[in-house]
């Protein structure tokens, strides 16, 4: 596996494990920043383009209401 690659896994790995902020995680594994921002930013709009996701969304339009 390459060096990419197995810094992509470890970000993954930590996120999966871990409530660690992302400057924690980059700290960690020792890259930049951006590259754990960047796969938070890919699994958020996965999440949000799931039914789950949906329902989400749906749940905090309905909550505005109540505010």
């Amino acid at each position: 596996m390459s060096k990419m690659a197995d810094i992509d896994l470890s970000i993954r790995d930590l996120l999966d494990g871990t409530m660690l902020s992302c400057q924690e995680i980059a700290d960690q594994i020792g890259c930049p920043v951006d590259w754990v921002n960047d796969i938070v930013l890919e699994r958020w709009d996965a999440f949000m383009d799931s039914p789950e996701g949906k329902e989400f969304e749906r749940g905090f339009e309905d909550a505005k209401d109540f505010a």
